[in-house]
């Protein structure tokens, strides 16, 4: 393929070349951080600011087996704490912000009703809200939860509704044509029709989802990923903290190429559009 053929506008390219374009920032970025750390432990060979492959190695060992002192297996306590927060979370998100955001969409009473309150409050910072939701919810659980919720709903229940808003009027009347009912229309033709998009908007709020879940926990917990990265961080356990950072990247990759496979294989007509 020629240079100049690369920068045509949405034009292809081969496999191999897409092999080598994914694989050049992670080679180049774990490249400049072997140099880096490689120079930092020839001046000093216990330095733990950016540890050698062998420190971190022993920061995976010391998370997976068990601690002598709490007797618990770090990394699995807090993969679990953090996983059912989030999942928690994103599930009272997602089915509260379709749910809204479709009843907007289809009605105009629950368009002026719901809607300028949802833009006013989604220029809020959640996390400014924290004080008073510990104040009022305290710092257990609910309170990560609720701040997760208020993290995410507001931008998803936009984008449900701006989804369903693109749903062409003809097939409304269509179907209103052919006798449906009202149900019908806002369940079978228009939420149905947003569906992949709205899936695609799901996706990115489990981004948003992490920032503010790492963030309470980093502020009040007694486990979770945030919970012992802000942990290991007072004794300069870098080596843990790339460990979970990875961990945490790779569970959002994994849920993220997930909801993409399910779009690209059930409603491989949306992307035609």
């Amino acid at each position: 393929m020629k240079i100049r053929e690369l920068y045509r506008v949405r034009q292809g390219i081969n496999r191999r070349l897409t092999i080598l374009l994914v694989v050049l920032p992670i080679v180049t970025v774990i490249a400049l951080y072997s140099y880096g750390s490689y120079k930092r432990h020839q001046e000093n060979p216990k330095d733990r600011m950016m540890p050698n492959m062998g420190q971190i190695k022993q920061g995976v060992i010391d998370t997976i087996q068990v601690n002598q002192r709490t007797g618990d297996r770090w990394l699995w306590v807090d993969v679990k704490r953090s996983l059912y927060l989030i999942t928690i979370s994103m599930g009272l998100t997602i089915i509260a912000a379709v749910f809204m955001g479709l009843q907007m969409a289809c009605f105009s009473t629950i368009e002026a009703l719901h809607l300028r309150f949802v833009r006013f409050a989604s220029f809020i910072p959640p996390l400014a809200l924290l004080p008073l939701i510990f104040i009022f919810v305290g710092t257990g659980d609910g309170a990560k939860i609720l701040l997760i919720f208020l993290g995410t709903y507001f931008l998803l229940v936009m984008d449900v509704y701006l989804r369903c808003k693109e749903v062409p009027m003809k097939l409304i009347q269509k179907a209103y044509t052919m006798g449906a009912s009202t149900q019908e229309v806002v369940y079978k033709v228009v939420l149905r029709y947003a569906w992949p998009g709205i899936l695609n908007s799901i996706r990115f709020s489990f981004r948003q989802a992490w920032i503010y879940l790492i963030a309470a926990e980093m502020i009040a917990a007694d486990a979770g990923l945030g919970y012992r990265i802000i942990l290991v961080q007072r004794q300069i356990g870098v080596n843990i903290i790339l460990w979970y950072l990875f961990i945490i990247g790779t569970i959002g990759f994994v849920t993220d190429y997930i909801l993409l496979k399910i779009i690209q294989t059930r409603y491989a007509w949306s992307l035609e559009k």
